[in-house]
C-alpha cells in the first residue's frame, strides 16, 4: 500500500522558487490517456476519450468546454472521486489506478483539495467548523487560528461564525476554497465551475501563494 505521509525533516531550507524549478518537479497530478464510459452496448456514452494532463506545482490551469463536455468527470477522476474506464492518474508519486476507496479518500484528504460545484457545506455547521470538517474525519485536529486564517485569505475571516444559510452563494464558495486548502499536504487544487465572485476573491491569494506561476488554458 502507498505511503501517504511523508516523514518530517528537520532542518529542511526549500529552495527558492523559480520557473526553472517548476519543469524540473514531478506533476502534482498526472492524467494519462483518461477515458471514462458510462453505461454499456449501444447507450454506452464516453464522457472522457483519452486526456491526457499534466498539473504541475505552482501552476495554474483553466479546463474551458461547453456544457456536458466532461471537464466535472475529468476532474472527479484527477480527484480519484470518480474510477476512469481506462489510462491511469497519479497524484504526486502515487497511482491512483489500483487503491482501495479506503486508501484513495486517505490520499484526498492529504493531497488533494476539492471545491465541489454544489459547494456540500454542511448546514448546521459554521464556516468554521465547515474548513475543519476535513481534519477531523481524518481525526486530526485544525487549530481555530489555522481554521481562520483559511478564511482570512478568502477575504471571510469576519464570517467565520456563520452557516452557509447566513452567507451569499460567492461566500459559500469561498468557503469551501478555504476548507479545500486546509488539507494538510496539498499538492493540488480542483475547482469545478468556478464563478467571476469567486475568482475575484481568490486569484489574488494563489497569486500570493505562486508569485511567479504558470498559467493556461486547455479546451476540453
Amino acid at each position: 500500500m502507498p505511503y501517504l505521509t511523508a516523514p518530517r525533516h528537520r532542518h529542511r531550507r526549500q529552495a527558492p522558487f523559480s520557473a526553472d524549478r517548476v519543469q524540473s518537479v514531478p506533476p502534482s497530478v498526472e492524467l494519462e490517456s483518461v477515458a471514462r464510459v458510462f453505461g454499456h452496448g449501444a447507450s454506452a456514452t464516453r464522457a472522457l476519450a483519452g486526456v491526457s494532463l499534466s498539473l504541475t506545482p505552482g501552476s495554474f490551469t483553466a479546463v474551458m468546454g461547453p456544457s456536458g463536455s466532461g471537464k466535472t468527470t475529468m476532474l472527479l477522476c484527477a480527484a480519484g472521486l470518480d474510477r476512469q474506464s481506462e489510462g491511469s492518474v497519479r497524484v504526486g508519486e502515487v497511482v491512483m489506478d489500483g487503491l482501495s476507496e479506503r486508501w484513495r479518500a486517505k490520499l484526498r484528504r492529504q493531497r488533494i483539495g476539492f471545491v465541489f460545484q454544489s459547494f456540500n457545506l454542511l448546514d448546521a455547521l459554521t464556516a468554521e467548523q465547515n474548513v475543519t470538517l476535513p481534519a477531523r474525519f481524518a481525526g486530526k485536529r485544525i487549530s481555530r487560528k489555522r481554521a481562520r486564517a483559511a478564511l482570512a485569505r478568502v477575504g471571510l475571516e469576519e464570517k467565520a461564525g456563520r452557516r452557509p444559510a447566513e452567507l451569499s452563494g460567492g461566500e459559500q464558495q469561498r468557503v469551501a476554497v478555504a476548507r479545500a486548502w486546509s488539507a494538510s499536504r496539498m499538492r493540488c487544487s480542483l475547482t469545478s465551475r468556478p464563478g467571476r465572485l469567486i475568482w475575484r476573491a481568490v486569484a489574488p491569494c494563489w497569486t500570493r501563494c505562486a508569485p511567479r506561476s504558470t498559467s493556461s488554458a486547455r479546451p476540453c
